[in-house]
C-alpha cells in the first residue's frame, strides 16, 4: 500500500491517496479495523510526522477516524501511538503528542488504565536532550500529569529510577525540580 511504502515524503501524493482510501475502508469495516491496526499505526504515525502538509493532514484525519472506529479496543490505538512516541523521529513524536492531546482525554474518561500505557514512552522521551524533544516530553508529561495526577506519574517514574523521577518532575513542573 502506498501508505507504508512512501511515508518518508518521497511520494506524498501516493501516500495521501492511500490514506484517503484507508479512511473510506475504515468507514466500511468499522469494528474490524482493530484487525489491521498493528500494521496501520506505524505507517500512519510516520505520515503524521511528514514534512508534507497535505500528507500530515490526511494522516491526522485517518487517525481521527480510526480513533472513533477503535472504540471497542482503544488499547491498540494507544499502543500504536506510544510506539511512535518511543521509536519515531522527533517530528513524528511531536505530532503524535499533539494528537494524544486531542484523543487521550476522552479515552481516559472511559478507560483510564490505557493512559498508563504511555508512561514508558514518556519516560524514554524525557531522557532526550534536544530542545524540540524536550518540549514534546514536557507536553506529554503535562498531559499525563493532568490525567493521571502528578503523584501517580512521579511514583511510576520513581519505580524506573531516581533520575527518571527527577527528570519527570522537572518536565512536569518546569525548570528546577521541587521536593
Amino acid at each position: 500500500m502506498a501508505l507504508g511504502a512512501c511515508g518518508d515524503d518521497r511520494c506524498p501524493f501516493a501516500a495521501c491517496v492511500g490514506v484517503q482510501v484507508l479512511c473510506e475502508v475504515v468507514y466500511a469495516i468499522s469494528l474490524r479495523v482493530v484487525l489491521i491496526m498493528p500494521s496501520l499505526m506505524p505507517a500512519l504515525t510516520a505520515n503524521l510526522g511528514s514534512t508534507n502538509d497535505k500528507l500530515r493532514s490526511c494522516a491526522s484525519t485517518a487517525l481521527d477516524i480510526i480513533a472513533s472506529a477503535a472504540t471497542p479496543q482503544p488499547q491498540l490505538l494507544i499502543q500504536g501511538l506510544a510506539q511512535a512516541v518511543a521509536n519515531g523521529s522527533v517530528r513524528t513524536k511531536i505530532a503524535v503528542i499533539e494528537k494524544l492531546g486531542v484523543v487521550l482525554p476522552s479515552l481516559h474518561q472511559s478507560q483510564p488504565q490505557l493512559t498508563r500505557l504511555l508512561l514508558p514512552a514518556a519516560f524514554s522521551l524525557a531522557q532526550e536532550a534536544r530542545g524540540d524533544a524536550k518540549s514534546a516530553a514536557a507536553q506529554l508529561m503535562g498531559l499525563l500529569g493532568s490525567l493521571l495526577g502528578s503523584t501517580a506519574v512521579l511514583s511510576a517514574a520513581a519505580n524506573v529510577s531516581s533520575a527518571t523521577e527527577q527528570r519527570a518532575r522537572e518536565l512536569m513542573f518546569g525548570g528546577a525540580a521541587r521536593s
